[in-house]
């Protein structure tokens, strides 16, 4: 077998070693990030987090302002369960 400077750093060999490479440094990488833990935290209940609507009003054809008395009633619940009591240091 004659195994030349020229064959071992053929344009083929460089590509194949620079994807070895790039995989071999991924997968370990990908590992760490699998097994480190993510830290979820609901900001839902932070104060500034409100959700708002703009007082919508509609006019009639004479243009007389049309008031809407009806009130709805939203509830939302996570489907992850109730938040985890969080304590701020400042």
């Amino acid at each position: 077998m004659d195994y030349s400077a020229e064959k071992l750093f053929s344009k083929k060999n460089i590509i194949t070693f620079l994807l070895l490479a790039i995989i071999a440094a991924a997968v370990p990488l990908g590992l760490k990030l699998v097994q480190t833990q993510q830290i979820l935290r609901s900001r839902a209940v932070a104060p500034g987090n409100e959700v708002t609507f703009p007082e919508l009003t509609r006019q009639d054809a004479e243009g007389n302002p049309l008031t809407n008395t009806q009130q709805i009633q939203i509830r939302l619940e996570s489907p992850f369960g109730p938040p985890a009591s969080t304590t701020q240091t400042q």
